[in-house]
This record gives C-alpha cells, structure tokens and sequence, in this order.
C-alpha cells in the first residue's frame, strides 16, 4: 500500500478530468448545447413581440451569455487546479466563510437537477418530433426510439467524447435548418393565414424563449476542465457564440419573412 492511499479522504477536492479537448471540440460542445431546436421557435418570438423587439432581444442574450461567459473564464483562470465544477468554483468563491460548504452543495445539487431536466426536455423534444413523423398514435413507438437514441449517448462519460456527438448533432440541425430556409424561399403563407393578437404573457414567454436560447454556460466549467489550454476557452466561446448569432438572426428574420404574424410555434411545422 503506497503512502498516497493512507492518506485521509478529503471531499473538497475534485478529480481532474483528462485535459485532452482543444478549442474546436470546445466549438462542437457548444454549438450542440445552444443550438438545439430552440432554434426553431425564434421566428416565433419576432412574431409576438415585433421584428426590431425579436431581433434586440437576440442580440442583447448573445452580449450577456458572452459577458457571461468571459467572467466564468476568468473566475477558471483565478484556480484553474480547484474550480473543476460550479460547485467547487462556489467553495473558492466562498472560501473562508462558513457556508463555503453548503453553498458548494446547494450549487452542485442545482446543477445536477438541471442536467437531469435537460434530458427530460430532450426527450419530450425527440419524442415530439418522431410523432410529427410516426403519427400522434405511435407514442410508444416513439419514446423507444428515443431513448434507443438517447442512453447510448449517456454513457459517454467525458466532454471530450460528447463533443463528437456534439459535431454530429450539430451537422443535424444544420440540415434541419437548411430544409426549413429553404421551405421559405419556395413559398409564403403570409398571405394565406392569420393570427391572433398575442397577450403580455405570450409576448413575455416568447421573449424568454431568445434568452435561453444563449443558456449554455452549464457546462462551462467542466468544459474548461478538460482543455488542454483554458485560455483557448475565449477563442472558442467568441466564435461560436458570433456564428451562432449570425445563424439566429438569418434563421428568425427570413422564416418570420415568410409567414408573417402567423408563423407557428415550431418552425417545423411549415
């Protein structure tokens, strides 16, 4: 037995992932956590609360998610050895105080319910999108499907290897977006239907729609985490988060072109 192993237990130091992405795997992991089919409910935003409202919003949660951002980088750089996780970032935050400990929990338990929530969101999302396929009656059909999809892909246990699914994902909704963009250019229905006036509620729903659109940063420390180099961390949330914006607004502004104040909820459903 080595001196290491008779050594006490220490709960507040996390295990070090395998530092082995480089900036573009970065790219891929967040193109693939912002970009998901949230996309696809933009143009539904510039509908309910305006064109020049629908686009400042987008564009005021892609200056917030970079400042964002740009100040967990930073935090990173200040203990780039401890603040592994948002809850560890919490304990070097707090340290010295005496609910460091608590506040890491509290931290570290939010930050896993929401994981957990969001593949609960991905799969009702996938099984949405099956039963537009299948049909409204092959709903079991459809979540086995689904989580055929989905447990694989759950067992991939580092960001470097989500970030292959993340390419892949990725190249998904690209084409899914292609096919939709160009639906538009083929024709309009704004001539065809029409829309009821939307209430403060429906406004205020839509317009948070283009905030969590930008929601990435649960991931942002783990992600630096595994970098080779965490400075690369700007490179990387720079470029992804201006082309995701140029996607965005190319992607709302001609949709919402299209169909006007009617167009749906789900732009898939053009």
């Amino acid at each position: 037995m080595d001196e290491a192993s008779l050594l006490p237990y220490t709960p507040h130091h996390d295990v070090a992932p395998p530092q082995r992405s480089e900036w573009w795997n970065v790219c891929f992991i967040l193109f693939a956590e912002l970009v998901g089919t949230g996309v696809l409910a933009l143009p539904f935003t510039l509908a309910q609360v305006g064109l020049i409202a629908g686009v400042a919003i987008i564009f005021a949660s892609f200056v917030l998610s970079v400042a964002s951002g740009l100040l967990l980088w930073r935090l990173h750089a200040l203990h780039p050895d401890e603040a592994l996780t948002y809850g560890a970032l919490a304990r070097c935050v707090m340290r010295g105080t005496a609910g460091s400990g608590i506040v890491q929990s509290i931290v570290s338990t939010l930050q896993y319910v929401a994981f957990f929530g969001n593949m609960a969101i991905n799969l009702l999302l996938i099984v949405s999108s099956l039963r537009m396929v299948l049909g409204p009656d092959q709903t079991l059909a459809c979540y086995s499907i689904a989580a055929a999809v989905l447990l694989p892909l759950a067992q991939i246990r580092t960001l470097h290897g989500v970030s292959w699914a993340g390419l892949g994902s990725s190249l998904a909704i690209a084409t899914v977006l292609a096919v939709v963009l160009g639906e538009c250019y083929v024709r309009s229905a704004r001539a065809t239907r029409t829309a009821a006036v939307p209430s403060p509620f429906e406004q205020f729903s839509a317009a948070a729609a283009a905030i969590f659109a930008f929601g990435g940063q649960g991931l942002f420390m783990e992600t630096m985490a595994e970098m080779r180099d965490a400075r690369d961390f700007k490179r990387a949330l720079l470029i992804t988060s201006s082309a995701i914006l140029c996607i965005y607004l190319l992607s709302s502004v001609t949709i919402f072109d299209a169909f006007g104040d009617a167009v749906p909820p789900n732009a898939m459903e053009v």
